[in-house]
């Protein structure tokens, strides 16, 4: 230190020691020694510091003295401000820090500013004190911008983001910038805290007045909102590239992955070979995102082949590429597939993880192999794994599934050789096994020893019992349960909406109903979940008005539709022949921004095929598929149906076509539709073509399919009659069960 600033802190110490003992310093926070339960005004504190510590020694002077002359750190490290505030007074002690937290930051050693500033925030932070004031207590506006620094990034870390956020306002206004390396910690834990109108705000400060931005403050904005707006997040990656800022290879997978996230898998896909195509650099994460986001989607066979190109760019799969796709073939049913990824990664010389090996388990338990299974589970010891608590639970739950509670009970039981204790989900899994398997009154005794065994009881857990008694026709029970549940705090929306699911499909909208009004008065408010479920329930009895006036609820109570919501409602009108209701919804829908999926186009589409607009109807197909919608099998036969009941024949067979070279494939009802029309038309040759047709392509294979023919056959008893013939005669040809 030279001597000029010896000298200069000299006087900055004769300064305090003056304002100590006269009492007359104008910080805001000295405050009493103990603590207070509210936080108190500058002038307030300074009033009892006078009457509480005129007589005290300010022994920490000689201290101040030391490290004014030395610069001893040691000195310092063995004072705790909690300890000096408890002999000396926090006042004094907070005076005293303060000087020598000037020292420090003009000795341009900022690791001590930090570490007294952070003494300085806890024990204000835990003692209830104002923490705002702490900007102008330490000086920061007179001395070095260090004590600002520090106190901004310990503002950070402690969690204290609106003091951070102060401490940033104050240091800009009196023209000290601080470093973009904490600006972007702060940003990242707004992010985090999902505070989004802080945050833009935050990086409209940063972007105005500094410190500039950087490829890292741009990263943390597209991660987060690649999870909020994928347009905005797109928004921010071009203004990095018209300010000249190279995005990384993290900036890259992010971006990539928040696309997956967003299911843009296939724009993710071609920006990534546009990458590739630049020669800019992608790694595993990158393609892994892909990989993930086309699993999510059920498309396995573009996830395969994504694999493929990642390895001829050069690129080697790593074991989370490899599991990625064993878990999505698994989830898929596909477990041959699975098994074959499994053998290529070991070919690859990579070594699965306990995870890949857990994926393969669920993936032989959800087939029904559990033969293969068990074989596979008491093989991972010998392929160096220890047995753990998820791989018991997923061949427990799986046994469970498919009936066989005793061998997944003696599973039960030889855990105990591992040392191991079941949990919640295993008993759980067993308690929906009786369920499944009509065995109630042993699904309520274990649910009844569970807490002896001390386990508690999930939400889940009590969802399955309620739903297993409703299943039984034992209401009332179940509404006991349900409120001996309620009162321990066990039960939550979920189970709620389960039971009023269950009422629904079951065609006792009105009990389901009364089980809503129950969830209110017990202080469970609905969310917009259950108002969709419930609305469903209404739309499948055709009562319409009930449905509506749930719908004006919500929006008396500020709950939101969501696009479920908007389409039970249009089915609702649809199914009680209210067809100008039902487009008058779809219409508010749209405006409302809420984006139509297929499911709502389809309700709106098989709207108008019933009461034979098939112009509108055509309409709304049109700009379904302009909006980048893909129509499935139920919309198309929807728009089949339709022109074969307005003997619009030709149509219906160009559309078939088109639903063909599509890949996408006519099923009994789509079928049932074209022999009907056939059949009304007269022509008796056509329905059997389509009849034939039907066989050949193995549409109807089982007796199954010719139950759900006859369900679907709505024309009368000689048309049901005449198909019987002509089905008869095809299955008789093709030695296929009649």
């Amino acid at each position: 230190m030279s001597r000029r600033q010896v000298g200069f802190y000299s006087r900055i110490l004769l300064q305090k020691c003056c304002a100590c003992s006269a009492y007359s310093s104008a910080c805001t926070a000295v405050l009493l020694d103990d603590p207070i339960p509210d936080t108190k005004t500058t002038s307030e504190i300074y009033h009892e510091e006078i009457t509480s510590c005129v007589s005290r020694k300010s022994s920490l002077f000689p201290l101040i003295v030391r490290v004014l002359k030395s610069v001893d750190w040691e000195a310092v490290r063995k004072i705790k401000l909690s300890k000096a505030a408890q002999r000396y007074g926090f006042a004094h002690s907070l005076e005293a820090f303060t000087v020598i937290i000037d020292i420090f930051s003009c000795a341009g050693r900022p690791s001590k500013v930090h570490y007294l500033v952070r003494q300085i925030v806890s024990f204000c932070s835990s003692n209830n004190y104002d923490t705002f004031a702490l900007f102008s207590v330490l000086n920061c506006a007179k001395g070095s911008p260090c004590a600002s620094q520090a106190l901004f990034e310990v503002f950070i870390k402690s969690s204290l983001l609106f003091n951070a956020l102060d401490v940033f306002l104050k240091a800009k206004k009196i023209g000290q910038k601080l470093s973009i390396f904490s600006c972007n910690s702060l940003l990242k834990c707004l992010a985090e805290k999902n505070e989004k109108e802080l945050m833009r705000s935050f990086f409209t400060e940063m972007d105005n007045s500094g410190p500039s931005p950087n490829v890292y403050t741009f990263t943390i904005l597209l991660n987060f909102y690649c999870k909020e707006d994928i347009v905005l997040a797109s928004d921010f990656l071009r203004i990095m590239d018209i300010r000249g800022l190279k995005p990384t290879v993290v900036t890259y997978s992010t971006y990539l992955h928040g696309l997956c996230r967003a299911g843009h898998t296939d724009f993710a896909f071609t920006f990534l070979q546009e990458l590739r195509i630049k020669n800019i650099f992608v790694n595993n994460y990158c393609y892994n995102a892909i990989i993930h986001g086309f699993c999510c989607k059920g498309k396995l066979d573009d996830a395969k082949n994504v694999l493929g190109e990642m390895k001829e760019y050069g690129l080697l799969p790593d074991v989370h590429t490899y599991s990625i796709l064993v878990d999505g073939f698994c989830k898929k049913g596909d477990v041959q597939k699975a098994h074959d990824m499994f053998e290529e990664m070991l070919e690859d010389g990579i070594r699965p993880t306990i995870v890949t090996y857990s994926s393969l388990l669920y993936g032989y338990c959800k087939s029904g192999q559990m033969d293969t299974a068990l074989d596979f589970f008491r093989n991972l010891e010998s392929w160096g794994f220890k047995i753990d608590l998820v791989a018991y639970g997923i061949l427990i739950n799986g046994y469970c599934k498919h009936g066989d509670l005793d061998q997944a009970s003696r599973l039960v039981e030889e855990m105990s050789e591992y040392n191991l204790v079941p949990d919640v989900f295993i008993y759980t899994s067993l308690v929906g096994g009786y369920c499944t398997t009509g065995r109630l009154n042993e699904a309520v005794e274990l649910f009844k020893l569970l807490p002896v065994k001390g386990i508690s009881p999930n939400a889940f857990t009590c969802t399955i019992i309620v739903d297993g008694f409703c299943q039984e026709g034992h209401n009332r029970e179940a509404w006991d349960l349900m409120e001996e549940m309620h009162n321990q705090g066990t039960i939550n929306q979920f189970t709620y909406n389960a039971v009023i699911s269950r009422l629904c499909r079951e065609r006792k909208s009105e009990l389901a109903h009364a089980m809503f009004n129950l969830m209110a008065e017990r202080g469970c408010h609905p969310d917009v979940v259950v108002y969709s479920t419930l609305i469903g329930g209404f739309a499948k009895e055709s009562k319409s008005v009930q449905a509506n006036k749930l719908y004006l609820q919500m929006l008396k109570y500020k709950i939101t539709p969501n696009t479920v919501t908007y389409t039970n409602l249009i089915t609702a009108f649809i199914n009680d022949n209210q067809i100008l209701n039902a487009e008058s919804m779809f219409d508010e829908m749209i405006l409302k921004g809420i984006k139509a999926d297929v499911i709502s186009y389809t309700a709106i589409i098989s709207g108008f095929c019933k009461v034979w607009n098939m112009k509108k109807a055509w309409e709304l197909f049109q700009k379904m598929e302009k909006t980048g919608l893909v129509p499935d099998v139920v919309t198309y036969t929807c728009l089949i149906n339709g022109f074969c009941k307005s003997h619009r024949m030709g149509n219906a067979i160009s559309l078939l076509r088109v639903m063909k070279m599509r890949n996408v494939d006519p099923n009994v009802v789509t079928y049932t539709a074209l022999i009907c029309g056939f059949l009304k038309a007269g022509n008796l040759r056509g329905a059997e073509r389509y009849c034939q047709k039907m066989l050949e392509e193995c549409v109807l294979q089982d007796a199954v399919a010719r139950l759900l023919l006859d369900k679907m056959l709505e024309e009368g008893v000689l048309q049901d009659a005449v198909i019987r013939l002509m089905l008869d005669k095809q299955l008789k040809e093709k030695n296929l069960p009649i």
